[in-house]
């Protein structure tokens, strides 16, 4: 499934090329990026937040984003990680991912009969590898509410995409800009991180 996604964004990638997607001899890098969170991320996450996915999965994710982000920068393969999305103002693409599972789950958590089905796999399956395991794992990792609250007390939709945003934010910005403190190389780059998402 990833392998398929990661085809078609590098598909649809290639295709605005033409158009001037490439480099800073191209259109401005911030037409570049509004053209590549509306056309390019979108086709590399369709479906992927129902699908329990392997690191091997994440980390080819990984590589097609910084790929893209280099080629919109014009920045050679070397250039450090965290400069990308500090220039840029892009999630990593495993919280995009992020992002997109957990209001997943909210959308599941509301609905019969699957409410049903997240509460008793949440119940019994304790050390699977069900998609219940990725839910819990999400949740712990940025601090937000238990599967067992959102079930008791399910908050609005919007409200809820918002937390979720500010949570993912918030680590993400934490993140990157402790990595960025740690390279020499950085030193003279903004320590401000702006995040921008494909819906903005």
């Amino acid at each position: 499934v990833v392998d398929d996604r990661v085809k078609c964004a590098r598909r649809t990638l290639y295709a605005l090329h033409g158009p001037g997607l490439h480099g800073m001899s191209g259109l401005p890098v911030a037409t570049c990026l509004k053209l590549y969170n509306a056309y390019v991320l979108p086709r590399a996450l369709y479906g992927l937040e129902s699908v329990n996915i392997s690191d091997t999965g994440r980390n080819k994710l990984k590589v097609m984003h910084r790929h893209s982000l280099r080629c919109i920068l014009g920045l050679p393969e070397r250039t450090a990680i965290p400069a990308l999305h500090i220039l840029t103002g892009q999630l990593p693409i495993e919280h995009l991912l992020d992002i997109k599972i957990l209001t997943f789950l909210l959308s599941l958590i509301t609905e019969n009969p699957t409410r049903e089905i997240i509460l008793k796999q949440y119940s019994i399956k304790k050390n699977s590898m069900s998609l219940v395991k990725v839910f819990k794992t999400k949740l712990q990792e940025y601090s937000l509410p238990t599967i067992l609250d959102l079930y008791e007390d399910p908050p609005p939709k919007s409200i809820w995409k918002h937390e979720v945003k500010e949570a993912v934010y918030k680590h993400v910005t934490h993140s990157l800009l402790q990595e960025a403190k740690q390279m020499s190389s950085l030193k003279f780059l903004s320590n401000h991180f702006i995040p921008r998402t494909p819906d903005k």
